[in-house]
């Protein structure tokens, strides 16, 4: 078939919507069929890019050398190219133990090779990084940041998206970039540097999406940030660690189109109530996102001392750890108001339990928390038990393997008429 009945039969606009779509593989296939097919796919082909720091071995060095090396010459012809301006995602995974191979394998002679090589790559990827003119999306993994390299990212004007996971921030001031996006994870041990006071590097005009790990890095950019509001920020994760606490309420007085917190690891104390839309943590979340959800910590609730808790054969009602976890525990005793027209309630501790809470413990949470909040329709308990309210009548299904007893329940509610009508 010739490419004019191509172009006939379909117009060009849907061929690109379908092939949007296409795996790397089925569009390699696609290019070989014409030249109107070439023309179209090829771009696609380009949309992203991923280098990844490889694994190592004293048996595989050598083939992991020539691997490196053509790596390289590939991603120079790439950025030189005209291709370069179809990359949309750029995603670089550093491996830090390339760098010190001659210390890992002192053994081999000739090891100081494939060290020379990565370094020419991560040469090569942080001088031409600035020829992606269209990029969107830039996550980065075991990558120092100097001047020269926040310079070059200050030249991404279509950049939104961006991802430093155990970057080193050498530069602490420089152009900041306008994203809308931006995540941020470091390792931070009590033999790390100390941080730079304030980290100026993301703007916050445009800012929307923001995610922080506790570290002492991520307190620099909170510190950097809340000197003016964020007139944008609707949503916010951060682990709440004793680094970044100082500064939170801080942050959230900035923050007045926050929609959605999420809270790693909480460990607060009484604050007063917040104007945020949605409350999340590993050990308690609200399901489902049917509606606007103010929820108010009022309490300590929970904490960091997590343990496993053991195996008890012989478990008895009444033993400690029999009752609730710290999550339910801290609803059911009214520490945290829940909203009156929620429907889905869930609480996830982090580990997987060996038990779940005895029926009975059950029986009085689900009764509590429906006079918190009469609409509740489904409530489930630390990946075991679900229940699930029809009209005024409350069903407990089987929980997973891990249950004991693994037994069905019911329970009339205490708020809702035979017709499921409030009383």
């Amino acid at each position: 078939m010739s490419t004019q009945n191509y172009v006939d039969r379909v117009a060009t606009e849907v061929w690109l919507n379908c092939w949007t779509f296409c795996d790397t593989a089925s569009l390699r296939r696609l290019c070989r069929v014409c030249r109107y097919f070439l023309g179209l796919c090829q771009p696609l082909l380009f949309r992203s890019y991923r280098v990844i720091g490889p694994a190592v071995e004293a048996e595989n060095w050598i083939s992991t050398t020539q691997d490196l090396h053509y790596q390289a010459y590939r991603l120079t012809k790439l950025a030189a190219s005209t291709h370069a301006t179809s990359l949309r995602t750029w995603r670089w995974l550093g491996n830090p133990d390339l760098a010190h191979l001659t210390e890992l394998f002192p053994h081999i002679t000739n090891i100081g090779a494939l060290e020379d090589t990565w370094l020419r790559l991560v040469r090569v990827f942080t001088t031409t990084l600035g020829a992606y003119q269209r990029l969107t999306l830039l996550y980065l993994q075991e990558l120092n940041i100097d001047a020269e390299f926040r310079a070059t990212l200050a030249l991404l004007e279509h950049l939104e998206d961006l991802s430093l996971r155990h970057c080193e921030l050498l530069a602490p001031s420089g152009d900041l970039l306008p994203l809308r996006q931006f995540y941020f994870s470091v390792y931070d041990t009590e033999l790390s540097e100390p941080a730079a006071e304030e980290l100026h590097l993301i703007g916050r005009d445009e800012l929307r999406c923001l995610t922080l790990d506790g570290s002492r890095e991520s307190d620099s950019f909170l510190a950097a940030l809340v000197i003016h509001p964020l007139p944008r920020l609707v949503e916010f994760t951060i682990s709440l660690t004793d680094d970044v606490f100082a500064r939170f309420f801080t942050c959230l007085d900035a923050c007045p189109l926050l929609a959605s917190l999420t809270l790693h690891s909480p460990a607060t104390p009484p604050q007063p109530p917040l104007p945020v839309v949605e409350l999340a943590g590993h050990m308690y979340t609200c399901i489902p996102p049917v509606q606007t959800v103010n929820m108010r910590i009022l309490a300590m609730s929970p904490t960091l001392d997590f343990s496993y808790p053991p195996v008890f054969d012989d478990l008895k009602v009444g033993h400690p750890a029999a009752a609730l976890t710290t999550a339910m525990a801290s609803v059911y005793s009214g520490h945290i108001v829940l909203p009156p027209l929620l429907e889905g309630l869930c609480f996830q501790q982090r580990g997987w339990p060996m038990r779940g809470a005895f029926l009975a413990e059950q029986h009085r949470a689900v009764l509590a928390l429906e006079r918190l909040s009469p609409a509740l329709k489904q409530i489930r308990f630390d990946h075991h038990d679900k229940w699930i309210r029809t009209r005024n009548v409350w069903k407990c299904e089987k929980g997973s393997f891990l249950s004991a007893p693994r037994t069905t329940a019911k329970v009339i509610s205490q708020v809702r008429n035979a017709d499921g009508t409030t009383r």
